[in-house]
């Protein structure tokens, strides 16, 4: 495919195509299969690939190892050069669209996923501050998260079975990028199966091996997250890929 018919695609994409012009490419593209194939391939990869210069690393691949199969002409004429170009071509493509498609760093995956765990409170002034958990609990939603820390360590040596007061103390920790402590924490919920926040301690466990910057820790996720049966959670974990 020549360089102009490439030029003219890509601005009937971007929408600069005008008049004249643009009607005789869209009858163009009407009689011409080879082309709609490459205005339908050009387009899927114009919407995945935002870098121009990833954009055009592509197209030259296929103009130089996929013509044959734009041309359809691809029966007894497709060398074993050519299919290894086309594999690697594909291999390439798939590689540049699951970099994009997913947050670049641990540190934009905690930004945009980390949210701590929603509770009810009760005005501050009507607490004892011996009364830790009601303490923590409002320690907690105000974002003083050290302060929440200390106040549920104390009510679980009381009251270890507080697994609601577990769960705030986990998510505490994690706010604070404790890692090691929160993934005790969670490991400790999800394996007890008395209480009912074993799916809210798997979410946070999976999101900490994928933000704790372990990347042997990606696979755990992954498990951890199959393992979820709340459907709200598993619409957070849907948007995580």
């Amino acid at each position: 495919m020549n360089k102009d018919t490439i030029d003219q695609i890509e601005r009937y994409l971007n929408k600069q195509l005008e008049g004249i012009a643009l009607r005789r490419f869209e009858d163009r593209l009407e009689k011409d299969e080879t082309l709609r194939k490459r205005v339908k391939l050009e387009r899927e990869f114009s919407e995945a690939i935002s870098d121009k210069s990833d954009l055009n690393i592509f197209r030259k691949i296929v103009d130089e190892t996929s013509e044959d199969y734009f041309n359809g002409t691809t029966s007894g004429g497709f060398s074993p050069l050519k299919i290894a170009a086309t594999v690697a071509l594909l291999i390439s493509a798939s590689w540049i669209i699951w970099t994009i498609a997913k947050p670049a760093s641990p540190n934009e995956i905690y930004d945009e996923f980390f949210e701590p765990y929603i509770i009810q409170t009760t005005p501050r002034g009507l607490i004892e501050d011996s009364d830790n958990y009601m303490m923590g609990t409002i320690h907690y939603r105000d974002m003083e998260f050290d302060s929440a820390i200390s106040k549920f360590e104390k009510l679980l040596i009381e009251k270890p079975d507080d697994y609601r007061a577990q769960l705030m103390l986990g998510v505490s920790h994690f706010a604070l990028k404790h890692f090691d402590a929160a993934e005790d924490v969670f490991v400790q919920l999800v394996n007890d199966p008395d209480h009912l926040f074993q799916d809210q301690a798997r979410w946070y466990l999976g999101l900490l091996y994928l933000t704790d910057e372990d990347e042997g820790n990606d696979g755990k996720a992954e498990e951890i997250f199959n393992e979820i049966g709340n459907e709200t959670l598993k619409e957070n974990v849907r948007k995580l890929k």
